[in-house]
């Protein structure tokens, strides 16, 4: 009689132990508490959200041009930049745009979703693109951790640092092959110089039937938390019936290292 009751026990046992084994294991597996504020065990992935933006004056006050529009999103801390661009309209009565987001270290487009004269979108705006566009938008920004910056601002070349970099345009004229009798840009490039010993090339651009009045630049804007700039490169194009002439907006990544 005492040795069933000893082996109902032991039974009893093995089998209270197998089920306190088991729950560990489920323990285990389980995903950390999102309630612990403790810190040690919290796992969190942030979606951020982001604004509207707003478009960055480039051109000088006064100066009647047709141009391009800039909207500097934000940056990571790696070095990739978003932006949205409207192409500046000579009268073709078509809305266009360009979402980018670029690796300003290499200067190659990651991403981007274009509306171009292949789409004839007739009316459209900054604010309808943001909103008919934002999910895909905020997806993309926050897979490339791009933060937010509320304003960028334009600081001029050279730097007010004590690397005082520069951008140097080299330019060739040729007169126009359309017979109008005047200069025009042929072939430009511009270098980056500063006291560190950073000097290459950084922009080139040749133009076989030009009517590129220009190549200038209004300066560049820097990305928060790391050594990268983009040098804001602006041609003068010629209007197609003369002034306003037409500005067209090119950005160049760099480091300043």
């Amino acid at each position: 009689m005492n040795k069933n009751i000893l082996n109902i026990s032991l039974i009893i046992l093995l089998f209270s132990m197998g089920i306190f084994i088991s729950s560990c294991k489920d323990d285990d597996n389980k995903d950390p508490n999102p309630n612990d504020t403790s810190g040690n065990n919290v796992v969190t992935t942030e979606i951020m959200d982001y604004k509207q933006p707003k478009d960055l004056d480039y051109i000088k006050k006064g100066e009647d041009v047709i141009n391009d529009i800039f909207y500097p999103i934000g940056n990571s801390s790696d070095g990739i930049f978003a932006y949205i661009t409207e192409p500046a309209d000579e009268a073709t009565g078509y809305y266009q745009y360009s979402f980018i987001i670029m690796d300003v270290k290499t200067n190659k487009i990651l991403w981007s979703k274009k509306v171009d004269y292949n789409d004839a979108i007739e009316q459209g705006s900054i604010k309808e693109t943001w909103k008919t566009n934002y999910e895909s938008f905020k997806e993309k920004l926050n897979e490339y951790k791009i933060n937010q910056v509320k304003k960028y601002k334009i600081q001029k070349f050279p730097t007010a640092d004590n690397k005082n970099t520069d951008l140097h345009f080299n330019i060739k004229y040729e007169e126009d092959t359309y017979g109008y009798g005047f200069d025009v840009v042929s072939k430009v490039s511009a270098r980056i110089k500063n006291s560190e010993g950073v000097n290459k090339i950084i922009y080139e651009e040749t133009y076989p039937e030009s009517m590129i009045l220009n190549v200038t630049s209004p300066g560049y804007i820097k990305l928060l938390n790391t050594n990268y700039i983009i040098c804001i490169i602006k041609t003068e194009q010629r209007g197609f019936e003369g002034p306003p002439h037409v500005i067209l907006l090119n950005l160049v990544g760099t480091s300043i290292e």
